[in-house]
């Protein structure tokens, strides 16, 4: 017996193929995306929608066969088929929103996926009543098994891929991978078609009493069906992708907001930490010149001058630092050094102000590891973090410093008994002009750019940084690991930057 094509619904069929897999694809993409009960929602719809559209793509393209005999569909059957249609999906989707995905995994996926979309098609094809044998070709059969299993192959690892990739809703990657995937779907099902081979029809036997589906009405009501769920999802996914991006736009306005807040206070501290060192300048330089006959006086006030005016040229050397860190204008001197050299000059100058405050200060520099660096800005690196340590610490605490090597590393480890970091704070600890007390009004100065810039200082010499604390009132510890010289030549005579 002679079977023939609808050309027209062969082409729906194509089209449905090709619609069906965008939407598959544009759904993985949002289910990498939600979690909790928002996933399970998406995931469900997913399945929904693409599992009708494969099946309506099959079920369109066998309704396109046309027979010289009376044809009728098996209710229970073709309930079926759309049934293990969606479970297909389902596992698809799953499959292929996962943020890993082993070859394994994708080689099992593969084989079920495909095996019951073959299934889909097969049981759809045993739902056909038709008063005529059908001979299988199980060569085509094997055939159109194997193009399903690539097709889900392929499906799943596009999948995986554009979802990570995050394209836009209409990305053309998205569409042209849609276009493939639909086309090997198609592939398979027509290969099925063509495996089967209808016999002459029995002209005694009677139409079987049984209920079933006539095929007459049927193309547009499977078609208008289908189309109508592959918009509802096309649209929930519009709608979707609208809200995400109002939520982008939201915390971009809300993370302007907030750098142009951090950039107020950084002004407003930067006027106060200025003006201080600046009255103090002007006001003692004018009681200067009235004590020229008090020498003891005289060297009190001209102490006091040269204290603030090089807490206020540290202030301008240290903006100049961001400005040359931000333009990428920061270069390097480097030579052999012993990083517990530094350590100990450092903390030789910081001695002073620790006996100050009653802070107990021990260094332990026995290490003799050798990195390759600026000594100049090595050292600003090792005082920064001495000078921050005393700076945060109350009275009568202590603050450890040391040298030691790991791995590869020589690792300078700074711990304080002072006021600690909030667990709220800790991850924006070496941010820029951000603090921890953002008032003009807090206890301690300085102009919250110390510590990124040590952070930057660090990362040119190849090395890390990193801040710990229990939280607050619980002291805290900076740890910076530099790689250790190999090859160290000459090492550098250590001096006062």
């Amino acid at each position: 017996m002679t079977a023939q094509y609808d050309a027209l619904l062969v082409a729906i069929s194509v089209a449905i193929a090709v619609l069906a897999s965008y939407v598959a694809l544009d759904f993985t993409e949002r289910l990498r995306r939600a979690s909790g009960r928002v996933r399970g929602l998406w995931w469900l719809g997913g399945a929904v929608a693409m599992g009708v559209g494969i099946w309506s793509m099959h079920f369109v393209g066998m309704l396109a066969l046309q027979l010289p005999v009376a044809m009728h569909y098996d209710v229970p059957l073709v309930g079926l088929s759309v049934i293990v249609a969606i479970a297909a999906s389902a596992l698809g989707l799953h499959v292929g929103s996962r943020p890993e995905l082993p070859g394994r995994v994708l080689a099992e996926s593969a084989v079920l996926m495909g095996a019951a979309i073959s299934g889909m098609h097969y049981i759809g094809m045993a739902a056909m009543i038709i008063p005529a044998p059908i001979q299988w070709n199980w060569l085509l059969v094997t055939g159109s098994i194997f193009i399903a299993v690539v097709a889900s192959l392929a499906a799943l690892m596009m999948a995986f891929h554009l979802g990570r990739d995050g394209n836009r809703l209409f990305g053309w990657m998205k569409l042209g991978a849609a276009l493939i995937m639909g086309l090997a779907v198609v592939g398979m099902h027509y290969t099925g078609m063509a495996a089967a081979q209808f016999g002459l029809p029995a002209t005694s036997a009677a139409q079987p009493a049984m209920p079933g589906l006539h095929v007459q009405g049927l193309s547009v009501a499977v078609i208008a069906g289908t189309l109508l769920i592959l918009g509802l999802a096309l649209a929930s996914a519009a709608i979707d992708e609208r809200e995400r991006m109002l939520a982008r736009e939201q915390r971009a306005r809300q993370e302007i907001e907030a750098a142009s807040r951090l950039k107020d206070e950084f002004l407003a501290t930067l006027s106060h930490e200025l003006r201080t060192p600046l009255n103090v300048i002007l006001g003692r330089t004018q009681m200067l010149r009235s004590l020229v006959h008090e020498s003891t006086r005289a060297r009190e006030l001209t102490d006091m001058i040269e204290r603030n005016g090089a807490a206020l040229a540290k202030m301008v050397e240290d903006l100049l630092d961001v400005s040359r860190i931000t333009l990428g204008h920061v270069r390097l001197d480097t030579q052999s050094i012993r990083l517990s050299d530094l350590l100990t000059l450092s903390a030789q100058s910081i001695q002073p102000a620790a006996q100050a405050k009653q802070i107990r200060l021990t260094v332990t520099a026995s290490d003799s590891s050798v990195v390759h660096g600026d000594q100049t800005r090595l050292q600003q690196i090792v005082w920064n973090l001495l000078t921050n340590a005393i700076k945060f610490t109350p009275q009568n605490g202590h603050v450890d410093a040391s040298v030691s090597s790991h791995d590869g590393y020589a690792m300078l480890t700074v711990t304080d008994s002072g006021r600690g970091i909030s667990k709220a704070f800790l991850p924006h600890v070496f941010e820029p002009f951000r603090q921890a007390e953002p008032s003009t009004s807090r206890s301690a100065g300085g102009l919250g750019i110390g510590l990124s810039i040590v952070k930057h200082l660090v990362e040119l010499h190849g090395g890390t940084i990193a801040a710990m604390s229990e939280g607050e009132g619980r002291g805290s510890t900076f740890v910076v690991s530099l790689p250790i010289a190999h090859d160290t030549g000459s090492i550098a005579e250590t001096r006062s930057a």
